[in-house]
């Protein structure tokens, strides 16, 4: 990066920040969605690094910090969010002088796990110049038929919400004591569930609670998409605490969307044979999932569990 100078993002290089990257990328973002991703997170704004050619902003890197669940307790992780480098400096070792300096700031505040979704073009650059720990690739799940609700649903109710709150945090407490207990996964508590759907910009949310007993069981978030000149629904987020509420879940909503469905889970991880017997099967263009450790070793990708959701 001889010539170039590589700090950190100062809120004065936010319009800078919103011209380069739209420039680079052909579905442009807004001030709105910019502010909802980097200044009003849980844990509070994304630490980003970025490189100038004198006046010239030329990349730049962002993390947003989050709280994780991994191993039976509680660590700040940060989701590896957006990564430009303008075209005329590629080839340069731009990204990868900026995921180093932006890896050591974010262990220095206490971060111990860097995860998120590289795209197709920028996995080889994670692996080999960041030294990702793991790196594994597979395909959004769909369904393209509805289908009759479970019939194991009676032990099962179903309440559509716009309120995050209260219920979200007992069912959260369920998950990690239960089927999230081995596994690292984005806290979803009320506080992570209000920013990521009460809050994000442009998105119109379906929340869908699920109680037995009187408790909440189980969640799903949707949305209603374009793929291919067709519409479909999202499953931007689903958890249970119980397998059977989980196939029930699933089967409610083919029957409430009556649309195709599409969703991401870890192949070959928590709930990923359920939906494959459901009716899902792979499509679409192959994505990727990895993780980089910066304290603590993390291994086996069968620990993680994500969703749409977990890429922001």
């Amino acid at each position: 990066m001889e010539g170039l100078m590589n700090r950190p993002y100062e809120n004065k290089d936010r319009d800078k920040c919103l011209e380069l990257y739209n420039y680079v990328n052909p579905e442009n973002m807004s001030l709105d969605r910019w502010q909802w991703k980097n200044e009003t997170g849980t844990l509070g704004k994304s630490l980003i690094q970025t490189s100038w050619d004198g006046v010239r902003l030329v990349g730049f890197y962002g993390i947003i910090p989050l709280r994780l669940y991994s191993g039976g307790r509680y660590l700040k992780g940060g989701l590896s969010d957006i990564a430009v480098t303008h075209p005329d400096y590629r080839y340069r070792g731009i990204f990868s002088e900026l995921g180093k300096t932006l890896y050591r700031r974010a262990a220095e505040q206490g971060i111990e796990i860097i995860y998120g979704f590289p795209t197709e073009h920028s996995v080889q650059g994670f692996k080999k110049r960041l030294q990702w720990d793991y790196i594994t690739a597979a395909r959004p799940m769909f369904c393209w038929n509805s289908g009759a609700k479970d019939s194991a649903g009676g032990e099962y109710q179903i309440r559509e919400t716009d309120e995050i709150g209260l219920e979200h945090d007992i069912l959260w407490k369920d998950l990690a004591r239960g089927i999230f207990s081995k596994c690292a996964v984005a806290i979803r508590d009320a506080g992570y569930m209000r920013w990521r759907f009460g809050e994000e910009p442009g998105q119109d949310y379906r929340i869908f609670l699920v109680f037995k007993g009187g408790g909440p069981v189980g969640c799903a978030v949707t949305c209603r998409k374009i793929c291919g000149g067709e519409e479909l629904w999202e499953i931007a987020d689903i958890t249970a605490s119980e397998t059977v509420c989980f196939r029930y879940l699933i089967g409610y909503l083919k029957k409430e969307l009556a649309a195709p469905i599409k969703l991401k889970v870890p192949q070959g991880g928590l709930f990923h044979s359920l939906v494959k017997g459901m009716g899902f099967r792979e499509g679409g263009k192959s994505y990727y999932f990895g993780s980089h450790s910066l304290k603590q070793k993390n291994t086996g990708t069968e620990q993680w569990f994500y969703t749409i959701c977990d890429s922001c």
